[in-house]
């Protein structure tokens, strides 16, 4: 392999700059760049810089939602994430996002929903919501509730979420439905609880964001923490051990609090 050319080592530079300040967006053009380019020693920079980015979800997240942004085509995506992102279910929901331009908003491919399945104990529970404001009686909230899986879903609830990326990590519902940690606290303190609740009527691309922790002890393993992004301790969706007969079992529990049950 010949020595890296003057533009990669350019490019090489910007990319670390960006990366470090968190100007996505700006990264993701530089990495454009510098893919187009071509070049001895691109390909490797592009690969290490998802990868460490990759080491904490709620950034990659945030860089993910820029590089949709920027490529709605899928021309430079795929390439970028494959290989470098682990597991690859991660990939998976960033590639069901794709940008439109025209209303400037994130949209989802039909075939990118999926289940929360919480481990309780010896049994499994999938969270479930209401599908909508009209089995509602004039309430533009509800919250979600576990449902064990030896039992049917009711008619008026779904178990199917899915992962919008919006510039804070993710938001998970469907559609105009969006699962919240009800709180209007900025940075997240030690020991805060936040009850959950499930909003009808959210289109702020940026408030109510969610990212993952990856928690298998394989890097394949599709099992994650749902966490808050903001915050030292970033409490995380969890079983309430204490008084769980209140609202939905389910709040967002700083993770070194005795409330949680993992």
């Amino acid at each position: 392999m010949g020595e890296p050319d003057r533009k990669v080592l350019d490019c090489r530079a910007n990319i670390l700059v960006q990366k470090a300040e968190r100007k996505y967006d700006a990264l993701v053009k530089t990495m454009i760049e510098l893919q187009e380019a071509g070049g001895t020693g691109g390909a490797q920079v592009i690969a290490e810089t998802v990868t460490d980015l990759a080491k904490d979800l709620s950034l990659l997240f945030e860089f993910a939602y820029e590089l949709r942004k920027n490529d709605p085509q899928n021309q430079y995506s795929s390439g970028f994430l494959k290989g470098n992102v682990n597991p690859p279910v991660v990939v998976d929901i960033i590639m069901g996002n794709t940008w439109d331009s025209a209303k400037q908003v994130m949209t989802l491919s039909q075939d990118c929903e999926y289940r929360m399945v919480l481990p309780i104990g010896q049994q499994k529970f999938t969270l479930v919501y209401i599908k909508d404001v009209s089995s509602l009686p004039a309430a533009e909230i509800s919250v979600p509730f576990i449902l064990n899986e030896a039992n049917a879903v009711p008619a008026n609830m779904t178990p199917n979420v899915k992962f919008t990326l919006c510039p804070g990590g993710l938001k998970i519902g469907h559609d105009n439905v969006q699962l919240e940690a009800q709180t209007n606290e900025k940075e997240v303190d030690h020991g805060l609880s936040a009850p959950l609740v499930v909003k009808y009527s959210d289109n702020d691309q940026s408030a109510g964001a969610w990212t993952l922790k990856h928690a298998g002890q394989n890097a394949q393993d599709p099992f994650f923490f749902v966490e808050v992004p903001s915050g030292e301790m970033r409490p995380r969706l969890a079983y309430q051990r204490e008084a769980p007969q209140t609202s939905s079992k389910l709040a967002a529990i700083s993770f070194e609090t005795s409330n949680i049950k993992q």
